[in-house]
């Protein structure tokens, strides 16, 4: 899955210092009235492939826990891009 830049994005999470080469920026929308930061990931046409063979998508959280999370689909408008404005650390 490839992280994508989307409409409602108010947010750019940075990697932390020194993690640059492993990990990219993530464009977020952060909406504080619900307590949520929702982001857009695009699958590879690989991935593609597998997702319309019947197969799934796969969640990994590092750590020894699993937040709460919600994993669904998005429409989107092809051929505009969107700029998250704000940027936070990664940790944040």
């Amino acid at each position: 899955m490839i992280p994508s830049n989307f409409r409602q994005a108010n947010l750019v999470l940075k990697a932390p210092p020194g993690e640059g080469e492993n990990v990219v920026d993530l464009p977020v929308f952060l909406n504080r009235d619900e307590g949520t930061v929702s982001s857009l990931w695009m699958p590879t046409d690989e991935e593609r492939e597998i997702i319309a063979k019947g197969g799934g998508v796969m969640v990994t959280i590092w750590g020894h826990t699993h937040p709460p999370v919600m994993v669904g689909a998005a429409e989107l408008v092809y051929g505009e891009h969107y700029e998250a404005t704000d940027e936070a650390p990664l940790s944040s």
